[in-house]
C-alpha cells in the first residue's frame, strides 16, 4: 500500500506537468551528450535516413529508444532529467555505426578536440587554477592526446580515435574539477565527518563521499541523531550558509550553546551551478572578466565541535 500511494500515485501519476513535450528531448541533444548530439542530428539526416540496409545495432537502438521517448514525451510528469533514459542507446549507436557509415562527420570528429584544449588551457592558464586540485601536466595531457587523436582521425577517416580523445580528455578534465569540491574534507585531520542534512537539500552526497574521500561520512537526518552527535562532538559538514543558520536555530531550540560548542570554522568550497549577482551579472561572465574562479564557488563549512551538554 506504501509503495503504491507514495511512489505509484503521488510520485508518479499525480505529478504535476514540468514543461513541454519537447524538452525531453531538446534536452537530451543540446545538454547531456553535447557535442555529439548536433553532429547525430547531421548524421542521421545525411546518411541514416538514405541507407536502405538497417543493421542489427540500429535496430537495436530504435527499438530500445524511440518506445522510451515517446512514452516521455507524451506522458504527463515530463522533464529533461528523462532524456537520460537515451544516453546509453544514443551512445552505443554512435560508437557503433556512426564512425565509420557517415563521412564527412568523421573529420569533424578531430575538429571538435579544439573544444577541450581550449577548456583546458583557460583553466590552467587563464584563470591559473589551484595545484592544490589542478594538476599542472593537464593541459599538456589534454593537447597531446587531442592532436594525436585529430591526426589519426584525420588521416584514416575514422572517428574512433578522436573520440576517444575527446572522452579521456574530458574525463581527466572532470575528475580534476571534482577534486575542487573535496579539497576541504581531505585537508582536515578528522578521518570521520558528520553530515547535517536535516533540511533534506541534498540528496545522498554523504554517500559518494565516502568513495571520494576514503573517509567516514555519516549523515545526520533527524534532530535526535543531531543531538547525540553534539553530545560526543566531531567533524561536522554543513552544506552552506542557509544550512549553518537553520543549524544555529535548532542548536538554541535543542539547548546547546552555539559558542561554547563550535570550536573551530574552516571553508569548504564548492562550485556553482547557477546564479547571478544583485546587477544581474552570472557568476560565470563575473569569473572570465575578472580571471578569478572563486566567482563560481559557494561556501559551503567544516565545523569541528567538542562534547557540550545543553544548558537548559
Amino acid at each position: 500500500d506504501a509503495f503504491y500511494n507514495a511512489y505509484v500515485l503521488r510520485e508518479s501519476f499525480n505529478r504535476p506537468i514540468l514543461g513541454d513535450w519537447h524538452e525531453a528531448l531538446v534536452g537530451l541533444l543540446c545538454a547531456f551528450i553535447m557535442p555529439w548530439g548536433l553532429l547525430m542530428l547531421g548524421a542521421r539526416v545525411r546518411g541514416f535516413f538514405r541507407a536502405r540496409d538497417w543493421s542489427n545495432e540500429t535496430r537495436y537502438a530504435v527499438s530500445f529508444g524511440v518506445p522510451l521517448m515517446m512514452f516521455f514525451t507524451f506522458y504527463l510528469y515530463r522533464g529533461q532529467s528523462y532524456g537520460m533514459y537515451l544516453v546509453g542507446v544514443l551512445f552505443f549507436w554512435m560508437f557503433t555505426r556512426l564512425p565509420e557509415r557517415v563521412f564527412p562527420f568523421q573529420r569533424y570528429f578531430a575538429i571538435l578536440l579544439i573544444v577541450p584544449i581550449t577548456l583546458a588551457f583557460l583553466i590552467q592558464f587563464y584563470f591559473k587554477a589551484s595545484a592544490e586540485w589542478w594538476q599542472p601536466t593537464t593541459f599538456y595531457l589534454v593537447a597531446a592526446l587531442s592532436i594525436l587523436g585529430g591526426a589519426w582521425t584525420w588521416r584514416q577517416r575514422s572517428a574512433i580515435p578522436a573520440m576517444a580523445a575527446f572522452l579521456v580528455s574530458a574525463s581527466t578534465m572532470s575528475a580534476q574539477l571534482g577534486e575542487r569540491e573535496l579539497v576541504g574534507p581531505l585537508k582536515h585531520p578528522s578521518q570521520t565527518f558528520y553530515y547535517y542534512s536535516i533540511h533534506q537539500g541534498i540528496w545522498s552526497e554523504w554517500g559518494y563521499m565516502n568513495y571520494a574521500l576514503k573517509k567516514k561520512i555519516i549523515a545526520i537526518h533527524t534532530e535526535d541523531d543531531l543531538t547525540k552527535y553534539m553530545l560526543t562532538g566531531g567533524a561536522l559538514l554543513v552544506p552552506g550558509l542557509d544550512a549553518e543558520n537553520q543549524l544555529k536555530e535548532q542548536l538554541n531550540r535543542l539547548g546547546f550553546k552555539w559558542d561554547e560548542c563550535v570550536t573551530g570554522r574552516k571553508p569548504w568550497k564548492k562550485w556553482k551551478t547557477r546564479g547571478a549577482d544583485n546587477q544581474g551579472n552570472t557568476y560565470f561572465s563575473l569569473a572570465t572578466r575578472n580571471r578569478n574562479l572563486s566567482y563560481l564557488e559557494r561556501d559551503n563549512f567544516i565545523l569541528d565541535t567538542r562534547a557540550c551538554r545543553k544548558y537548559r
